[in-house]
């Protein structure tokens, strides 16, 4: 699956394809894991604190010798998750669209990413020419967002679908015209070296 792919020469102009990596699917899966955990610790924290006076009110309400009920319990969660569905949805929106949109703005990798050693990397040059042509614009990385978002609000059936086998385009590469790809792996630098000698 590590097999070396060429990338489309329309990243650089005037300059001949070289060969690089396609990052494979299981990598781009543990990145994704790697980040819906972290977001979702985020997410949980978040919650736990906005409801933390409810439910110190619940346990004060609860008589002295009673133990606490697990199951009452989650159904006040539940409720409470439930009675405020609109802000708790629109803040992991927040959360997710601040998340990988910043994160491939700025370096093109996620933590998952960061930690699989895979980068997001446009398919096609820039309309307005930018210090790095490496870089993906805002308008890729919003796009690429919101086709990710919707994939796993769909329970992640678009990503099923391989739009070029190649360059392992799936959903959200093909509309933000985007590709992945696996990096080289990190040299110690000599004077790292040098320290540990």
């Amino acid at each position: 699956m590590s097999e070396r792919k060429p990338v489309s020469s329309s990243l650089v102009e005037d300059q001949a394809p070289q060969s690089v990596p396609m990052a494979p699917t299981w990598k781009r899966i543990a990145a994704f894991c790697i980040d819906y955990l972290f977001l979702s610790t985020i997410f949980a924290l978040v919650f736990s604190f906005s409801t933390r006076p409810l439910l110190l009110d619940y346990v004060k309400s609860m008589p002295q010798d009673a133990s606490l009920n697990i199951i009452e319990l989650q159904k006040l969660l539940f409720s409470l998750y439930q009675q405020h569905f609109w802000a708790y949805a629109f803040f992991d929106l927040m959360l997710w669209a601040s998340y990988f949109i910043l994160f491939w703005r700025a370096s093109g990798q996620t933590i998952g990413a960061k930690i699989m050693n895979i980068r997001v990397f446009p398919g096609v040059p820039p309309k307005r020419p930018q210090k790095n042509l490496w870089d993906l614009p805002w308008s890729m990385c919003i796009t690429r967002f919101l086709f990710f978002y919707l994939a796993v609000q769909l329970y992640g059936i678009p990503f099923l679908f391989v739009f070029d086998r190649e360059f392992n385009i799936r959903f959200h590469d093909f509309f933000s015209r985007s590709v992945v790809v696996s990096l080289p792996p990190r040299k110690k630098d000599s004077s790292d070296d040098e320290e540990e000698q």
